[in-house]
């Protein structure tokens, strides 16, 4: 959850520092409920890995009554058994497995020779499936950066081998977690018509719970762990962070900013950090931080994104310290870097300094304090904003950029961005476009439309998240995507035209049913067929499809002469 830190020993030597106490006293955001979610673990354990470790670890846990192990060894050549205490164990084998699962409800899957089995279902386990599962081989089955609840990926770390052993007896119960995202397909531009467009989410979860549903994400509750990047790298909002939603987090700021200026406080920065590994680093250090530094906890550091940053740049925040521990995953890491470089494209693209956002990476205290004391902090002079965060992803986006463009007096129209950057138009080469709409009719973002009966390809700059799904559509490869900000409010709402043509009508009846173009284009690829040699198979070209079947049969019968 999002909190100002009360729970920190501040100092306030200084005007600063007292501001700064005097705005954490009473913040007034509501905390929004969220689901719950549960796991059930009866303590079934399944220990994998070479079979002289397998052994050795369970003769550790054969004194644990509550525990029940099946040994699983993936190098034994020849099925073994091994006597313990006068108890035989029975050791599987297995030449390929795949485990797939969360805390209570682990599938796994053995291949053995040419026989593959659910290994649960065939030793009689009645629910078909484990609840934890020790992993002692080098290289782990499940390869997620963070691993699911109850799986225990160990290798050969003793450190680690200890923990887990430690810690699986615990596991054994009821666990309840909150729901960490919303999900909402109908805004979500992962896919249209079998064509794969924005893959964000997928590629910045560290957890593995979010996979491909053919034109939307299927995202596993139970294997979400809360991280917040699948949110903070969406570009239309489908995915959101609940917990809380970033609209929480950015009322928090509007508050705490607003507060500490009024009792005041001068050139105010945000120093955020997550609960679990970051806490424990701010308290050692913020006796000796700068007493304008007003520190933000959240569950996850992962759910500070471009919105948030641009929010309390506009909300008067002169810079934004974003503390990421060993603890963080590389993905999130990675994907943080990349919001700060749109973040910083975009300021610099109104005169603003870059630098203000920055990722401070370490684990000690020395480093920290040396990190914020180096960094840029700029005095922006922005007078707080008044707009409240509206819960829209993209609209608080471009609350925070047009309040800040217009404080810029920068009179830059447009501004180049990263190739992942969620802002942008698609350029048309009216050589090669037929109009043929093919890219229209799968836009998620309604950002293209047709001109009805008007041949013409129309634009909406502020709907395109730059998926890329219109790119790979067009049949002509005539479309191209350009990452960049238009500043200019009118013009990005404003509909304009990419393409247009002449309508061709029919010969005939005088309907129109082509565009200039394709036709041409048509006229040309037939050129040398031989069913078009003939002048009345070209002139039929010229008609629409109910005129043109018309003619080739009165053609045949022989009651119409070209």
């Amino acid at each position: 959850m999002t909190a100002v830190a009360t729970n920190l020993n501040l100092p306030d030597a200084t005007l600063n520092g007292k501001s700064r106490a005097s705005a954490l006293v009473a913040i007034t955001v509501e905390q929004p409920a969220t689901s719950i979610l549960s796991y059930q673990s009866g303590g079934n354990l399944l220990i994998t890995g070479p079979g002289k470790e397998v052994r050795k670890v369970y003769r550790k846990f054969e004194s644990e009554s509550s525990i029940a192990c099946t040994l699983l060894a993936t190098d034994d050549p020849t099925k073994k058994k091994n006597a313990d205490n006068g108890t035989a164990v029975e050791v599987y084998l297995a030449d390929e497995l795949e485990i797939s699962g969360y805390l209570g409800e682990f599938s796994v899957t053995v291949t053995r020779g040419e026989k593959t089995m659910n290994l649960a279902k065939t030793i009689g386990m009645e629910k078909g499936s484990f609840d934890m599962v020790l992993d002692l081989n080098p290289d782990p089955v499940i390869q997620n950066e963070i691993p699911p609840p109850g799986y225990y990926p160990v290798g050969t770390s003793y450190d680690e081998r200890q923990k887990a052993m430690e810690e699986i007896p615990a596991m054994i119960g009821k666990f309840d977690k909150p729901k960490y995202f919303a999900y909402d397909p109908d805004i979500c531009a992962h896919g249209r018509s079998g064509i794969i467009g924005c893959t964000n989410c997928l590629e910045s979860c560290p957890t593995g719970a979010i996979s491909t549903a053919g034109e939307i994400v299927e995202i596993n509750p139970h294997l979400c762990q809360g991280q917040g990047m699948c949110a903070t790298a969406c570009p239309s909002g489908a995915v959101s962070y609940i917990y809380p939603p970033a609209t929480t987090t950015i009322e928090i700021i509007q508050q705490v900013v607003q507060k500490y200026m009024d009792s005041g406080g001068q050139q105010p920065e945000l120093l955020f950090y997550d609960i679990e590994n970051g806490s424990p680093l701010v308290q050692k250090a913020i006796a000796f931080l700068p007493e304008n530094l007003i520190p933000v906890q959240v569950e996850e550091i992962g759910s500070v994104g471009l919105d948030v940053c641009l929010s309390a740049t506009a909300y008067g925040v002169n810079a934004i310290h974003v503390l990421g521990t060993k603890h963080v995953p590389r993905s999130v890491l990675y994907n943080l870097n990349a919001q700060i470089q749109i973040f910083d494209a975009l300021m610099a693209g109104m005169g603003y300094p870059e630098g203000i956002v920055q990722l401070h990476t370490t684990n000690k205290k020395s480093r920290l304090i040396e990190s914020i004391a180096s960094g840029k902090s700029a005095d922006l002079k922005i007078e707080p904003a008044p707009f409240m965060p509206t819960g829209l992803k993209r609209t608080d986006l471009h609350f925070a950029l047009d309040y800040l463009y217009e404080r810029s007096g920068s009179r830059k129209k447009t501004v180049s961005l990263p190739e992942d950057a969620p802002f942008g138009e698609i350029q048309v080469d009216r050589n090669s476009c037929t109009l043929c709409m093919a890219c229209v009719s799968v836009c998620p973002a309604s950002a293209l439309e047709a001109g009805g009966d008007t041949p013409r390809l129309s634009f909406i700059e502020t709907n395109c998240v730059q998926c890329g799904i219109c790119e790979s559509a067009c049949p002509e490869h005539s479309i191209t995507r350009v990452p960049r900000y238009l500043f200019d409010l009118e013009a990005r709402m404003a509909t304009r035209a990419l393409n247009e043509d002449s309508p061709v009508h029919c010969t005939v009846c005088g309907k129109p049913f082509a565009t200039r173009a394709i036709l041409e284009r048509m006229k040309d690829k037939l050129k040398g067929h031989w069913l078009y040699q003939d002048p009345d198979a070209v002139a039929r070209l010229e008609m629409c499809d109910d005129c043109r079947v018309k003619a080739m049969f009165e053609k045949e019968a022989g009651n119409v002469q070209y």
